[in-house]
């Protein structure tokens, strides 16, 4: 009876979570085309982490220097899990990378608003150049696409998709609380 039950909780969860790609991915069309940029570029969408595992990074205006002309797209994404720093197992020294303790992982949702508020800051012209991505949940929690949805109506128009997020990572799964 358990087993039955858990296969249909994850039947309903499979298909909330594919609705909702399809719904992101039908408004994700319209927006990346209004995004498209004029600009010659010798690389586009490239894959960047604005935040590390402690939610801090690269300023967004500082990594539009650094794309230059050379970058024109990017796939912008926050880290959804943040490192714990556990006095008992780190003291003093705050470790800013999964492989720097043994401390837990937990899952950080607000890197989505961080995220939304960095592009938000951009002027338009800047804010074309990036396809930000919502990440900042656990995709096998039933609560997910709720999640989603939030973001969706707090910040309309900034997200492009939802990804990158990882069922399975050496060293991380196991961290992950």
């Amino acid at each position: 009876m358990k087993s039955t039950f858990c296969i249909r909780r994850w039947n309903l969860a499979q298909l909330t979570f594919s609705a909702l790609l399809l719904i992101l991915l039908g408004c994700s069309v319209a927006t990346v085309q209004s995004k498209s940029s004029a600009a010659p570029y010798e690389v586009n969408d490239v894959h960047f982490h604005l935040t590390n595992y402690v939610q801090q990074g690269t300023d967004i205006r500082d990594f539009v220097k650094i794309m230059g002309t050379k970058v024109g797209r990017v796939a912008l994404f926050g880290i959804p899990l943040q490192q714990t720093w556990s006095y008992r197992v780190d003291g003093d020294r705050g470790p800013t990378y999964y492989l720097q303790s043994d401390a837990p992982l937990y899952y950080y949702s607000f890197t989505d608003a961080w995220i939304a508020s960095a592009y938000k800051s951009l002027p338009k012209e800047q804010e074309a150049r990036f396809d930000p991505m919502i990440t900042g949940f656990n995709p096998a929690e039933m609560y997910a696409a709720d999640h989603i949805r939030r973001v969706l109506q707090t910040f309309p128009g900034v997200f492009s998709g939802i990804g990158e997020f990882t069922i399975h990572k050496e060293f991380v799964s196991s961290k992950v609380e």
